[in-house]
């Protein structure tokens, strides 16, 4: 069991997380963008952990880790000194884990703490539409919005070649490099790593 138990987050801290991520899909000005944001909060993305147990596997965990990635994107991309616009970025790290909204079920476990048992928040993925991790993403968020090249490669690259096929990973990045930059992003969160002030 990992310190993610530990993690539990404020009915206010859930509400400014999630109105922080709704402002910046707001202010894309996208034709849909308000379907879309409707459709996210008829979901549990808001409360939805990132994992059953690898990162950010806490109530409320899915949407700390889009602001770490979104935030640690931007900065990469002024490191990198990549050319992606600020709507291309908020789209592409906001949406880049839209799949694992509805995915996970919660459950609760004892686990001892200083020789306490303690019940705490669990987690097992139960995906009922198991199409493949990015491309439910792009697939769910185009039912709602128009999404660009750029911003579908770095969706569909967050995974870098951990999706299970490292030459599709080398090809993409070979006409899109701006898939490394989401995949570095994602896995800096996924390792508790920022490189954005607080």
């Amino acid at each position: 069991m990992n310190d993610n138990n530990k993690v539990v987050l404020s009915k206010e801290q859930l509400d400014n997380n999630w109105e922080y991520l709704k402002t910046l899909l707001k202010s894309t000005k996208r034709e849909g963008i308000d379907d879309l944001i409707k459709y996210i909060e008829s979901t549990d993305f808001r409360l939805s952990p990132a994992s059953a147990s690898y990162h950010h596997s806490y109530i409320g965990g899915l949407v700390v880790h889009t602001i770490e990635v979104y935030k640690n994107a931007v900065e990469l991309n002024k490191a990198m000194k990549f050319k992606i616009s600020d709507e291309q970025m908020i789209i592409a790290a906001v949406l880049h884990d839209l799949c694992k909204a509805n995915t996970y079920d919660t459950y609760k476990r004892n686990v001892k703490e200083n020789g306490q048992w303690k019940e705490v928040d669990a987690f097992t993925n139960n995906d009922k539409w198991p199409i493949g991790h990015a491309s439910k993403s792009i697939i769910i968020a185009q039912m709602f919005i128009k999404l660009d090249d750029l911003e579908i490669s770095m969706i569909y690259g967050h995974m870098g070649p951990f999706d299970g096929n490292e030459h599709f990973y080398t090809a993409l990045t070979q006409k899109y490099p701006e898939a490394i930059l989401m995949h570095t992003a994602d896995m800096l969160s996924s390792k508790d790593t920022r490189i954005y002030e607080k």
